[in-house]
């Protein structure tokens, strides 16, 4: 079995800043075009909590051969 390739992506527009967005956006179509399995953790979402539950759903997801 091949090993998966994963990446969590967190972006947080901070006091208002767009960029974060897109920037994950671009981020996520790039690994894509690699094979990566991209999972997002944005705007709303990228509070602490947020955040570690994503960690905690890759790293659920994730097998010792697969590249995180």
């Amino acid at each position: 079995m091949l090993p998966t390739k994963r990446a969590l992506l967190i972006g947080s527009p901070f006091d208002g800043l767009q960029g974060p967005l897109s920037d994950v956006a671009t981020m996520a179509q790039v690994l894509s075009s690699f094979c990566f399995e991209t999972t997002l953790c944005v705007g709303e979402h990228a509070t602490r909590k947020g955040i570690l539950e994503a960690w905690r759903f890759l790293i659920e997801k994730t097998n010792e051969s697969d590249a995180a």
